[in-house]
């Protein structure tokens, strides 16, 4: 990770810490850390892990996923790769407890896929495919 990037996240970590009414030395004795070890963590001495990042917002009651919302905003405009990645990995790793909004046709490929199905379900309940007519059956 490029350190402008590391740096903005840590000084996110910092920021929530101190929102949330909690002193590092809080942070540090629920933890079961001794005293400087935040402050070592977050000055890059001892490297800040996924793992560190994770027990300090569990302290001090912020959820990862809207940590995560708040270090890296999703953007309106993404290739479609990515969009894809992303929709993926939403669906792979969503909370089963949180309902889900149906998926959204905002990719054209899916929008001319449910097209085609709707044209085709149309076609199948008319008959047409049976009788190798395009036209309704009367």
């Amino acid at each position: 990770m490029p350190s402008d990037e590391s740096d903005r996240i840590i000084s996110l970590l910092k920021n929530a810490i101190r929102l949330s009414n909690h002193t590092y030395r809080d942070v540090e004795r629920e933890m079961g850390w001794r005293v400087g070890t935040i402050t070592r963590l977050m000055r890059g001495g001892l490297g800040l892990k996924v793992e560190h990042l994770l027990s300090i917002l569990h302290v001090i009651g912020f959820s990862p996923g809207r940590f995560f919302v708040a270090a890296c905003p999703i953007p309106t405009a993404a290739e479609p790769a990515e969009d894809r990645l992303f929709r993926l990995l939403e669906q792979m790793y969503a909370d089963p407890a949180t309902p889900q909004a149906a998926p959204s046709a905002t990719n054209p490929q899916d929008e001319i896929d449910e097209m085609v199905q709707t044209s085709l379900r149309k076609l199948i309940a008319s008959g047409a495919l049976a009788t190798g007519t395009h036209e309704p059956q009367t």
